[in-house]
């Protein structure tokens, strides 16, 4: 992925979230389920896990 600034604030925008995902994310017992679920995978990959700081990533990071 590449993050960089628009060209203008005419560029910005903002991404809505599909319904799905914003429930499971409004669910405090779902997000733990999930930040659990992730540190699983992270230890399984071990070195090839590339930690990106995101929520919701790429199954490798």
């Amino acid at each position: 992925m590449v993050e960089k600034d628009t060209k203008s604030q005419a560029g910005e925008r903002e991404l809505p979230l599909p319904t799905p995902v914003l429930a499971a994310l409004k669910s405090l017992k779902s997000l733990k389920a999930l930040q659990a679920l992730q540190a699983k995978e992270k230890l399984a990959l071990g070195e090839a896990y590339a930690g990106s700081g995101y929520l919701l990533v790429h199954e490798t990071g």
